[in-house]
């Protein structure tokens, strides 16, 4: 049995490996694994995508742990920027994705998630 978290991380271009410690984070807490990059390059149209994008889907993921991390995170070394920063999460049973953004140094849940 599993109960799976779909996570969608948004943020401004950053032409280095941003999001490295968190990476790190999700891949002590959630048995090696972390998000993936999405190559901007390669998602369809005739132009490169204007964001970072990272995605992946974690069985029984404590979100609001990872939430409080990244409220520690140091934005100025992990690349990115609060202001710009978009968090996605849809649970199992979700029917959409809730939206959570920065307001000062806390996520706050900027529209939540339908449920069935």
């Amino acid at each position: 049995m599993s109960h799976v978290t779909d996570v969608i991380l948004l943020n401004e271009l950053n032409d280095g490996e941003p999001l490295t410690d968190t990476k790190e984070w999700l891949k002590a807490h959630y048995n090696g694994c972390s998000l993936y990059r999405v190559d901007g390059r390669r998602v369809g149209g005739d132009k490169v995508m204007q964001s970072d994008i990272y995605m992946g889907a974690f069985n029984y993921m404590d979100i609001r742990g990872f939430i409080d991390y990244l409220e520690l995170l140091d934005w100025d070394k992990d690349g990115g920027s609060r202001e710009c920063f978009q968090l996605l999460i849809k649970k199992e049973h979700d029917v959409t994705f809730a939206l959570w953004r920065f307001e000062g140094l806390k996520l706050k849940e900027q529209i939540k998630a339908e449920v069935l």
